[in-house]
């Protein structure tokens, strides 16, 4: 589930915010817990339900010279999974599997999927999911992870595809995520692999425009 871009500016915008999120803006209620995702420092937020807490979303954060410029809000206990937060009552800090010192992928099939992509349109990376995204009108359509491409699809094409060989749900965090698929490596030969990046692009298109995210990296 990719996240939704975007920004609230002044005390009154950040304040309407706040009353929005669970318990209302009271941070009290709310329990932030350092972590690790897609190479990046992040925070698990547990929110306080009497005695206990439970799990509630995932904030990513992107940090320059010092100061935090850039929060990406994940709001689905599921991913915890992926990031294996420690729970409210540990403080370590896990961290994210690496490759290499930093997000595991596959560049070589990331640089194919480069070689396929909308010529014409801007599309943008980001690391995402433990692997590297492609984002395209502010949405996230494909992606690498190791050696695997990522296909954002639709529940309804995503549904079609799982029929297709060398395709498998995505389940990383252990529970398929709707409306996407991998594909496997033997299932990217030939023509497939812009086949797959083309059903994407096209799912991608026929979302509302988002504002891309100003930490990707837009393609030349």
């Amino acid at each position: 589930m990719p996240p939704a871009p975007l920004a609230y500016r002044g005390p009154d915008a950040i304040g309407s915010f706040f009353a929005t999120v669970p318990a209302g803006g009271d941070l009290t209620a709310i329990r932030l817990i350092p972590a690790r995702a897609n190479g990046q420092p992040a925070v698990a937020a547990y929110l306080r339900d009497g005695s206990t807490a439970k799990a509630y979303g995932i904030m990513v954060l992107t940090v320059h010279a010092g100061l935090i410029s850039e929060i990406t809000g994940f709001a689905d206990p599921e991913l915890f999974p992926a990031i294996r937060p420690p729970g409210p009552g540990r403080l370590a800090t896990p961290a994210m599997p690496v490759k290499g010192g930093s997000v595991a992928y596959d560049e070589e099939l990331a640089d194919r999927v480069r070689a396929v992509l909308p010529a014409a349109e801007a599309v943008t990376e980001r690391q995402m999911f433990g692997g590297l995204a492609f984002m395209l009108g502010g949405h996230m359509f494909c992606g690498v992870i190791k050696d695997t491409l990522m296909v954002r699809l639709g529940p309804g094409g995503a549904g079609r595809a799982l029929d297709r060989p060398h395709v498998r749900p995505m389940d990383f965090t252990g529970r398929p995520m709707k409306g996407m698929v991998f594909v496997e490596p033997e299932g990217l030969h030939g023509t497939a692999l812009q086949n797959w990046v083309d059903a994407a692009a096209g799912y991608a298109r026929g979302l509302p425009p988002k504002q891309p995210a100003p930490t990707g990296r837009k393609r030349r």
